[in-house]
């Protein structure tokens, strides 16, 4: 998770749609976050819902 989040952009830039999930989960629960992935459509979208606080963002 560590490595993940210290991703630059260069890094970011290259990764595939799995892989900028996994990123974005792991910065979204750094930052205190809880998230849910949902179906993975290969549409290179995000497919997380996001909590906090238990309100969904």
């Amino acid at each position: 998770m560590k490595r993940l989040i210290a991703s630059r952009i260069d890094d970011i830039d290259i990764m595939d749609g799995k892989a900028f999930e996994k990123y974005l989960e792991a910065l979204f629960k750094k930052l205190g976050y809880r998230v849910e992935r949902t179906r993975y459509l290969g549409d290179y979208g995000a497919d997380l819902v996001v909590f906090k606080n238990g309100v969904k963002t």
